[in-house]
């Protein structure tokens, strides 16, 4: 039987459940005026007698869900998203927006680098095309993943809630350990990797192999197919929005729960069906990735010998393509594993703190 909450405790879970969602140089004031407010309310309602848990928790049941108070500290009301979920989408446009513009001008510097003789032509293809689309497709695909769940009505105070109706002090959850709390900045990291990632690997020339063979020209083999790449472009930039959508279910519940484990888990689901489309008939990777290789003088053949350079190369090559999906699962797996570590060791460390 579970212990029953002590009146501080519940007190501190209010006001971490209202500050914890409020910029964090605004924390320390508001916290101390929840408190204040709170112990005004109890010192009303307790007339001089000492103010038990029963008290408290009318008074928070009339103070009403934390997430809707912090709402009412906010010092800007916005409704382009909503109030409620504004904050966190302009965290997110502007980490995308401004990471997707740093891989941007970094593709366009390797670019450069590589084909200085036709500068001009890249920085206009930079300008007009490349930036343009790549700002206007993340506000868009941003603005869409929060218009989508504004609009099904996937408010952030009715997440991690069992009950349905008023809210009630019971349902406060416990703070959080170290270990289950999902930080902004963890977050924030793991989308500026994903972002980097996507705008290199779809505008730039940084993945193949890059040749200077004795007195030879400079030579760029990529490792995938161009056309195939630019023909997927859209597919991209959904796979790219179901990333951004995972971090953001994250962010929205602040901890890691079975039910957030489960949210993320169907999502890797989807991505991992992309990714398997995307690999079934190998047609991404670059069809004459080993014949270039021959003709730039980077690799050998020789009919007589048993083994050459162009055969082992060529047998490393087919490995990295039919092994690349396997890779992918495997990595997908072990990361929801730690997920779910994560939210058991959260609800264990929940039932002994409350045992003690």
């Amino acid at each position: 039987m579970a212990a029953t909450k002590s009146k501080e405790e519940l007190i501190d879970r209010y006001v971490y459940a209202v500050t914890s969602i409020l910029p964090a140089g605004q924390r320390a004031d508001i916290e101390q005026d929840v408190r204040g407010l709170i112990q005004d309310m109890l010192d009303e309602r307790a007339q001089g007698r000492e103010a038990n848990a029963a008290i408290v928790e009318e008074v928070l049941k009339e103070l009403g869900n934390p997430r809707k108070l912090a709402a009412q500290y906010r010092e800007k009301k916005r409704y382009l998203i909503g109030p409620e979920l504004f904050d966190l989408y302009w965290v997110v446009m502007k980490v995308v927006g401004f990471w997707s513009m740093v891989g941007i001008t970094i593709a366009f510097g390797i670019k450069i680098f590589l084909d200085p003789s036709n500068t001009l032509k890249l920085f206009i293809e930079y300008i007009g095309v490349s930036l343009f689309t790549v700002v206007m497709q993340v506000f868009g695909w941003v603005t869409i993943i929060f218009a989508i769940i504004e609009y099904t009505g996937v408010k952030a105070t009715d997440i991690g809630r069992k009950k349905k109706g008023a809210w009630h002090p019971s349902e406060l959850p416990p703070i959080p350990g170290t270990g289950a709390r999902i930080r902004l900045s963890g977050t924030v990291v793991s989308m500026m990797f994903t972002i980097f990632f996507f705008v290199l690997f779809v505008y730039s020339n940084l993945f193949g192999v890059h040749l200077h063979v004795g007195s030879s020209a400079y030579t760029y083999i990529p490792f995938w197919d161009q056309d195939i790449i630019k023909q997927l472009l859209p597919f991209f930039f959904g796979w790219l929005a179901l990333y951004i959508l995972r971090e953001v279910a994250k962010l929205i519940f602040g901890q890691w729960t079975k039910r957030l484990v489960l949210y993320t888990l169907a999502l890797d689901i989807i991505i991992f069906i992309m990714y398997v489309f995307l690999f079934a008939d190998q047609s991404i990777w670059n069809p004459s990735f080993m014949n270039e290789l021959l003709a730039a003088g980077a690799v050998t053949k020789n009919e007589i010998a048993s083994t050459d350079s162009y055969t082992t190369v060529s047998r490393i090559w087919e490995i990295v393509q039919d092994r690349a999906l396997l890779v992918i699962a495997i990595v997908m797996i072990v990361e929801n594993v730690a997920n779910f570590y994560r939210a058991t060791r959260r609800r264990t460390s929940t039932k002994e703190h409350m045992a003690s």
